[in-house]
């Protein structure tokens, strides 16, 4: 079986919950004997994009256009790099079984006429956040704009991935048919997963985590508005905030901690490993990689009821509030500092034990192949070489 992967981006090159699934889906499909064909726009490394590929393994580096001075700039610049997308790949990869496109990678192909023995269109729109809640109406105009691809994708892709959940719903709702869609989701590989006997008794005070890129709907103005409001009541915690997070933004309290941006794996896992609970107050999200990680440290988790979210926190493994809601995310925040050690520590086991039963990569991919195989059941997959 022969994948067309078409990306945006490819972790460490690119940081991002999508991109880390761009890796670790070449990694975990190489593994199993499919061929994969991956386009990338990382047109500046010296070596290969990933650190591990082996047989079967092509990469194509397309660069992503630079941005422009005129008003919904990034959308055209997709347009461009997705047209130069589909131009080489029928170019080069004519014959492949099928095209897995990230994001709106797969847009110029999708709004393409063609042939009808043109290889079907797989997209990944992950958390389909155009069509979730938006903080504001800078962003609901942001979200207007990202519907011009995503409509586009939504009609004419062969099938579109939803990652469970809401997601799931609004797929639904915008007309997509049942027997274009296939639920599948993302996970994380077994490093993550800290093991059971070194999990330790959560911390007094509570130690908190937030990582995420600088941008509205992730929601960090309503958490560090709850941080002021917690501090002012005398409740103790620490948090650590991992992103790209403006000094001028920042708060200045000793129990807070800024981190920066950070690529490093090793560090991130220090840190979630430290910690007893994530936080992630997003407007919307797919099924966020930051939680499944978390909860593979060991951490319990309060996050907001949006995309797939539902699926990963229960009262078995967190607290679930609805989005933008300051009261409600105080009021799990403070549930979650105050409850008792022995019943936090069973939600952080909760959480690890789910992860590692139905979301480490191993188990996703295999899930992945059997679906591929269902929808392109003439893909052949290649002889592994002996080890």
């Amino acid at each position: 079986m022969k994948i067309v992967l078409l990306a945006d981006g490819v972790y460490p090159h690119a940081v991002g919950g999508i991109q880390r699934h761009t890796a670790l889906m070449c990694q975990y499909l190489l593994q199993a004997g499919v061929e994969v064909s991956l386009y990338h726009p990382h047109t500046d490394l010296q070596g290969p994009v990933l650190a591990e590929t082996g047989h079967g393994f092509r990469e194509t580096a397309i660069p992503f256009p630079a941005p422009m001075r005129i008003p919904g700039h990034y959308i055209y610049a997709n347009w461009l790099y997705a047209k130069s997308l589909a131009a080489a790949v029928r170019r080069q990869d004519a014959d492949a079984d099928l095209i897995y496109a990230q994001g709106f990678t797969g847009w110029a192909w999708a709004a393409d006429t063609r042939p009808a023995d043109s290889p079907p269109l797989w997209v990944n729109l992950h958390g389909l956040e155009m069509y979730q809640y938006a903080a504001n109406r800078r962003e609901r105009l942001i979200q207007r704009l990202l519907r011009i691809p995503a409509d586009t994708l939504l009609r004419r892709a062969s099938y579109l991935q939803s990652l469970g959940g809401k997601l799931t719903d609004i797929l639904r709702e915008r007309g997509v048919t049942e027997d274009r869609i296939r639920v599948l989701p993302i996970g994380v590989s077994s490093d993550w997963l800290i093991p059971e006997t070194s999990m330790r008794a959560p911390h007094q005070p509570r130690r908190l985590v937030f990582i995420g890129r600088y941008e509205r709907r992730k929601g960090l103005p309503e958490l560090q508005q709850v941080l002021i409001r917690l501090q002012a009541a005398g409740v103790p915690f620490q948090i650590d905030i991992i992103g790209d997070v403006p000094p001028e933004v920042r708060l200045q309290a000793d129990a807070v901690r800024y981190h920066g941006l950070i690529r490093d794996t090793a560090y991130i896992q220090q840190v979630l490993r430290a910690a007893d609970i994530l936080v992630s107050p997003s407007y919307a999200e797919g099924m966020p990689t930051v939680i499944l990680e978390a909860m593979a440290c060991g951490c319990a988790v309060v996050a907001t009821d949006v995309g797939a979210v539902r699926e990963l926190i229960t009262p078995e493994t967190g607290w679930l509030i609805p989005p933008g809601d300051t009261d409600a995310l105080e009021a799990a925040i403070r549930a979650a500092i105050q409850t008792p050690d022995d019943i936090l520590r069973t939600r952080q086991v909760q959480g690890r034990t789910l992860v590692e039963k139905q979301y480490r990569w191993e188990t996703v991919a295999s899930q992945m192949i059997r679906t591929f195989r269902e929808v392109v059941p003439n893909g052949q997959m290649i002889n592994l070489p002996v080890s």
